[in-house]
């Protein structure tokens, strides 16, 4: 999934009295100060977003929960009731009807109460922000540790580009630290939220940098045990060419099974026998 950085906040006036249109989202999390894309295909989802582009663009996207990933529409109870608050940028109908969408998080909001209509689901919000409980000195070293581990994990993972670093270094403000951070990592989506659904800016850190701590040591193992299968898959190839050259070789001096027998016998006498190095060459 790829998914770009925010770079500036888009300023719209939320009323927080009003209900938004939900997407509900599968095996995918959108936080808030993150563009991402998004793929709408189920009439639930339809209905929300083609409501919403009429209207002001904005809807509420949320994540099923553990084992509701199923293709048929969600119910409000297979719903998690923190999310975000996103605005449509860009909408694509594509040919077999579903709807490719460029969205941006605006900010974390808590379902009050769903409401679910004939065509999609709607939900009163309230915003829900993360509070910043940490002091500065230990902020400071919560960030450098996610950097440094940000890094690493990069370096580990062929499937993000390493322009990322310079993206996650431009960053300064801790909360969009935490957001990109775990959009990125590779980790379960329903993990991910029950980092994103946490009240307070110093357990959201803590808990992120356990599992990415976690997470990076199982890559180091994996690739450990992967390079030695390798090798030995390297060696046993090696030894199969060399048996299958020596069968060639044999066939055109045509060499019998007992001939080799026979050879192998010979060889053993002659090294038996401690023979000085003059006898070894006429022999």
């Amino acid at each position: 999934m790829a998914v770009k950085k925010i770079v500036n906040a888009v300023n719209i006036e939320h009323d927080d009295s009003r209900m938004y249109n939900v997407i509900p989202l599968r095996r995918m999390l959108v936080a808030p100060r993150i563009i991402a894309p998004v793929l709408v295909g189920r009439e639930v989802s339809l209905g929300a977003v083609e409501q919403a582009l009429v209207e002001d663009k904005l809807v509420f996207c949320t994540t099923q929960r553990e084992g509701e990933d199923s293709d048929g529409n969600p119910q409000t109870g297979q719903l998690y009731r923190i999310g975000t608050v996103c605005q449509i940028l860009q909408s694509f109908r594509l040919p077999d009807g579903n709807i490719r969408l460029l969205v941006e998080g605006l900010y974390r909001a808590k379902v009050r109460r769903f409401v679910t209509g004939k065509k999609f689901i709607r939900a009163y919000v309230e915003k829900f922000e993360l509070i910043q409980n940490v002091k500065p000195k230990e902020l400071e070293a919560y960030l450098r540790n996610l950097k440094s581990l940000f890094k690493e994990f990069i370096t580990l993972n062929n499937s993000l580009p390493e322009e990322m670093i310079q993206s996650l270094e431009s960053l300064s403000d801790p909360i969009e630290v935490f957001y990109f951070v775990l959009t990125y990592f590779n980790i379960d989506v329903h993990y991910k939220h029950y980092l994103f659904k946490m009240t307070h800016l110093n357990g959201c850190l803590k808990r992120l940098l356990e599992v990415m701590n976690e997470e990076i040591e199982v890559s180091k193992l994996e690739q450990r045990i992967e390079g030695k299968v390798k090798r030995t898959l390297n060696k046993m190839q090696r030894e199969y060419y060399l048996q299958e050259q020596l069968k060639i070789i044999h066939k055109e001096l045509g060499l019998t099974d007992e001939d080799d027998s026979n050879l192998i016998k010979l060889k053993g006498r002659i090294d038996s026998k401690n023979l000085s190095k003059q006898a070894l060459d006429r022999v």
